[in-house]
């Protein structure tokens, strides 16, 4: 049976034309909560606010999220500017 899970969070994910990426502490605690999942979704979508990589290149560690290896995540749903929660 195949599930989606949408994950919607405050923390930015940068764009290098398709690629999306996201600091590496933060996507370390994003595969860690697909892994305490259990194999209970098969992909997870992204929510979340866009930066430009470029725009932070040196001052963060990016790693690729999502795209050609198959980590789970997919069609990553981008906001522009700050979610606020309600």
């Amino acid at each position: 049976m195949w599930a989606s899970h949408c994950i919607a969070i405050h923390v930015p994910v940068y764009v290098d034309g398709p690629r999306v990426l996201a600091a590496s502490e933060w996507r370390r605690a994003l595969y860690l909560l697909r892994d305490s999942m259990a194999g209970r979704f098969d992909r997870f979508i992204l929510v979340a606010p866009t930066r430009s990589a470029a725009d932070h290149a040196g001052r963060l560690t990016l790693e690729p999220l999502g795209g050609a290896e198959d980590d789970g995540f997919e069609g990553h749903c981008q906001v522009d500017g700050v979610m606020e929660g309600r």
